[in-house]
């Protein structure tokens, strides 16, 4: 089986684990200058055989505040992505960030930078090689999380 995990933000990533938690390919999100790289997208997710992948997607929420234009293009974004799976008959579950980053271990009180670091840190220390790209680092974290619950369930 292998884990997708995806940080579906513009500036996130797509990270692939083996059954066992290693770090089997890490992306960052496809763009073409600062858009969605579509066709890159679909082609990730063409995984054979899909019955032997599942993705982990972090739930987008709209934050009170932000302007239409970014709510919809966070819209955009994980509709977008939701295709990529379908069309590519990859199961995906939805995570809360708040689920996943709480079983990470991640203080509830950091807010902002602080919290994207500690999040970082934590990924480093699974996967040393991992880098610093918060979007990767975010994405593996994601895909751990779904690969532990699911081994649960079994």
């Amino acid at each position: 089986m292998i884990y997708i995990g995806v940080d579906p933000g513009k500036e996130g990533g797509i990270v692939c684990l083996t059954e066992t938690g290693g770090l089997f390919k890490t992306e960052k999100m496809p763009k073409v200058g600062k858009e969605y790289d579509l066709s890159v997208i679909l082609s990730l997710f063409d995984v054979p055989p899909p019955e032997e992948a599942i993705v982990f997607i972090e739930e987008m929420i709209t934050i009170p505040g932000q302007g239409s234009k970014s709510n919809a293009t966070i819209g955009f974004g994980h509709g977008m992505l939701y295709m990529a799976f379908v069309a590519n008959k990859v199961p995906f579950r939805v995570v809360r960030p708040q689920t996943w980053q709480k079983d990470v271990g991640v203080a509830k009180k950091l807010k902002g930078k602080a919290r994207k670091d500690a999040l970082v840190s934590k990924a480093n220390q699974r996967w040393p090689d991992i880098g610093k790209h918060s979007g990767i680092c975010d994405a593996a974290l994601i895909a751990d999380w779904g690969r532990r619950n699911e081994m649960r369930l079994e």
